[in-house]
C-alpha cells in the first residue's frame, strides 16, 4: 500500500500545483501573454529536471516540488496558445490532440528514461525501487 508520507507528499505537491495555476496563471497572462508564460513554464520544469537530477538531501526535493508546481503552467499555457490560434470547429480536434501527445509523453516518457537509466548506467550492482531490490542480470552491467 500506501504510506501516510507519500500520501502527504502527493497532496501537497497537487495543492501547490492548483494554487500557482490559479493564482501566478492568469497573472502571467494578462502582462506577458501566452507564449511567454508558456516558455515560462518550460524554463521552470527544465529546471526542475536539473534539480532532480542533482538533489541528494530532503530539503532540495521540496525545492523540486516548488519548481514542479511552478512548471506545471505549462500544459495550460500551451493550451492555451493552441486553441487561440486554431478555429473555432477545430477546438475539440486540437484539444484532443494536445491531451493524446501529454497521455503519451507522460507513459513513454518514463519507460525510455527508465530504459536509458539501466543502459548508462555502469557499475550500478543493484537498483532499489520502493525498498526492493533488482539485480541486473549477469550479474551486474
Amino acid at each position: 500500500g500506501i504510506n501516510a508520507e507519500y500520501g502527504k507528499q502527493w497532496y501537497q505537491r497537487r495543492v501547490r500545483g492548483v494554487t500557482f495555476q490559479t493564482l501566478v496563471l492568469a497573472c502571467l497572462y494578462n502582462c506577458l501573454g501566452h507564449r511567454t508564460t508558456m516558455l515560462i513554464g518550460l524554463a521552470f520544469q527544465i529546471l526542475q529536471l536539473i534539480w532532480f537530477g542533482l538533489g541528494l538531501s530532503k530539503w532540495m526535493m521540496w525545492i523540486a516540488g516548488v519548481l514542479a508546481a511552478a512548471s506545471s503552467i505549462t500544459y495550460p499555457a500551451i493550451s492555451a496558445y493552441a486553441s487561440q490560434n486554431a478555429d473555432a470547429e477545430q477546438q475539440g480536434l486540437l484539444q484532443g490532440i494536445l491531451t493524446g501527445i501529454r497521455g503519451l509523453s507522460n507513459g513513454f516518457g518514463p519507460a525510455i528514461f527508465w530504459s536509458s537509466f539501466l543502459l548508462f548506467s555502469r557499475g550500478v550492482r543493484q537498483l532499489s525501487v520502493r525498498g526492493q531490490y533488482f539485480a541486473p542480470r549477469g550479474g551486474g552491467l
